[in-house]
């Protein structure tokens, strides 16, 4: 099973995307862990001084409530 990774938004949850073309588009990144998935917010969260309750881990399927990337 894949998990990705998923950010509060003002009307939920929101899956945290990538780049890889300077913002042409986006991308749902897949996991292979959950342990793997929670390393990649740390990467995040420790430069930033944001707060780990911001994010949340979930499997590939879990649909968004919103898109902060549209």
């Amino acid at each position: 099973m894949k998990y990705k990774i998923q950010t509060a938004a003002s009307f939920g949850w929101a899956d945290l995307k990538t780049s890889f073309d300077d913002g042409k588009t986006y991308v749902v990144e897949g996991y292979a862990s959950k342990k793997e998935a929670w390393a990649e917010i740390y990467d995040i969260v420790i430069p930033t001084d944001g707060s780990p309750s911001d994010y949340r881990v979930v499997t590939i399927d879990t649909p968004q409530d919103e898109d902060l990337y549209q």
